[in-house]
């Protein structure tokens, strides 16, 4: 969650989380988010979120997030999902 929540505020500008046989990529495109998903062979997702949503989903996140940080205030969330964003190497394909 915390990634998800770094592509929403603009500290990253996509993840891309796979599995074997499924996977999940979220960008920033402009003006909305982008999420498509692999579920199997032949099962693709793609979902375009514009910025109103963006906005909703970036608070039910934060409240999330907020809710299992012990009381810590918003301002150290921020901070550590910005110290999180700053440490994210995508893996390479082999």
């Amino acid at each position: 969650m915390p990634l998800f929540a770094a592509v929403l505020l603009g500290y990253l500008p996509s993840i891309s989380l796979k599995r074997p046989g499924k996977g999940i990529d979220i960008c920033r495109q402009a003006n909305k988010i982008y999420v498509s998903a692999t579920a199997g062979k032949g099962n693709n997702f793609s979902l375009p979120v514009p910025i109103p949503n963006c906005y909703y989903i970036s608070t039910l996140v934060l409240k999330q997030l907020a809710k299992n940080s012990d009381g810590f205030s918003p301002e150290f969330i921020i901070a550590s999902l910005r110290g999180a964003a700053s440490l994210y190497a995508p893996q390479q394909s082999q």
